[in-house]
């Protein structure tokens, strides 16, 4: 994947010092909306990328907070979900955080309420971070398993908690997606598929399901989108 730029801050908030890692708009296009249900992330070829390289800077970066600012972008035009609410859908940000920075979701709207122009780096991020198959998807369902992702939503964010293995993981789908999806999609001009190319990320599984939708959904549907145009 190579080196990304990224713009880093140092916050202070209280009696501890923050560092956010924002990750570019550009190159590529993403977009997250709230589908009441479920979560669903559109992207670009580029967009793609950037977010496996979010994935591994998560896994890599456990003192860091991890922002994409996406709540600005337009979703592509062509075939989506319908609107689940009125208007249309509520548009997200996206922050990728360790689990050990016990970081409270709900301290993020103050907290990026402060950040200044920031410092551009560049950041290392290599495709080994991610294994060739998900390690963990046998013990994914067991009562004693821990890593996982964690989602809130809070200030028009999606906060995604967990641990760096749990990062590694997930973010192997991703990279699965990046690698075969614009082949796929290639293959699929000359031979139409009437299904998108996408992956699905997900919480812990429910223990004791209830008939009440839940506050947070527990799935992120991430939609390859090769030609993304705006309406």
């Amino acid at each position: 994947m190579g080196e990304q730029p990224i713009t880093v801050h140092h916050v202070r908030a209280g009696a501890r010092t923050h560092r956010v890692v924002q990750v570019p708009q550009r190159p590529g296009r993403l977009a997250l909306r709230d589908e009441q249900h479920w979560l669903t992330l559109y992207a670009d070829r580029a967009g793609l990328a950037r977010l496996v390289a979010a994935w591994s800077l998560a896994a890599r970066s456990p003192l860091s907070l991890l922002h994409l600012p996406l709540r600005g972008r337009p979703l592509p035009d062509g075939p989506s979900p319908a609107p689940m609410y009125p208007g249309g859908h509520p548009a997200l940000d996206l922050v990728l955080a360790h689990h050990s920075l016990q970081f409270r979701p709900s301290a993020w709207k103050d907290l990026r309420a402060r950040l200044g122009p920031g410092r551009p780096q560049r950041a290392t991020t290599p495709a080994a971070d991610f294994p060739a198959e998900p390690r963990f998807a046998d013990r994914f369902p067991h009562p004693d398993f821990r890593d996982h992702l964690h989602f809130a939503l809070t200030a028009a964010t999606l906060f995604v908690t967990a641990s760096a293995p749990a990062f590694r993981d997930s973010g192997t789908a991703l990279h699965t997606l990046l690698t075969h999806a614009p082949a796929a999609h290639h293959h699929d001009l000359a031979h139409p598929s009437p299904r998108h190319k996408c992956t699905d990320l997900t919480t812990a599984p429910t223990r004791f399901p209830t008939p009440h939708t839940a506050a947070t959904p527990s799935l992120l549907h991430v939609q390859y989108c090769p030609d993304w145009t705006y309406a």
